[in-house]
């Protein structure tokens, strides 16, 4: 136990008296664990990797759009997301971006990655930051509160609407969101 502020703090954390091989995706050669930075495009992010749980002082519910620019993490939980709230209807699947059974109000919705329409069960994670646009075919009145903590991901931006945009309201909002957060150049 420490007596004053100059003592040398107690060592403490998850990861003391714990070794990785040398060279391995996640170690530098001396064994040290690489954590990927807080920053996506010269912006701050929020990575899920770093907090075990986390809420909202004022819970949202009563929406019908997510929007979120985020990156998944290999080692997220099946069915997880970034908030419990989400996680039964857009909780990330293993080799897909959902798991099969994910509820109706979002498989009968729409999905789109970086303004493409895509199908959540055939289509695999994105590997890198991506736009994400989750909309529901009902109002969900679950609750967004607290981090799920399984989810292990990073979000730089999520927005929350009551209702559905309009295709043109979407697809310039995820524009300005890729360009924002991912790239002011497409090279598509």
């Amino acid at each position: 136990q420490a007596e004053s502020v100059e003592d040398i703090p107690l060592k403490r954390g998850a990861l003391i008296g714990w070794k990785g091989k040398n060279h391995t995706v996640g170690f530098d050669p001396n064994g040290f664990v690489y954590y990927q930075p807080n920053v996506q495009n010269g912006k701050a992010i929020a990575s899920w990797e770093t907090i075990w749980l986390q809420g909202l002082e004022k819970p949202i519910s009563g929406f019908q759009t997510v929007v979120m620019v985020y990156r998944e993490h290999p080692l997220s939980s099946p069915g997880s997301s970034p908030w419990f709230g989400l996680s039964p209807f857009i909780g990330c699947g293993t080799n897909q971006l959902f798991l099969p059974d994910a509820p109706n109000e979002i498989l009968k919705g729409a999905v789109y990655i970086n303004g493409v329409k895509i199908d959540p069960l055939q289509t695999p994670q994105p590997e890198n930051f991506c736009v994400a646009t989750f909309e529901f075919t009902q109002v969900i009145e679950n609750e967004i509160k607290y981090t799920d903590t399984g989810w292990e991901g990073a979000i730089g931006e999520m927005l929350i609407y009551d209702g559905l945009l309009t295709g043109q309201e979407r697809q310039q909002l995820e524009t300005d969101l890729y360009r924002k957060w991912i790239s002011a150049i497409h090279l598509e």
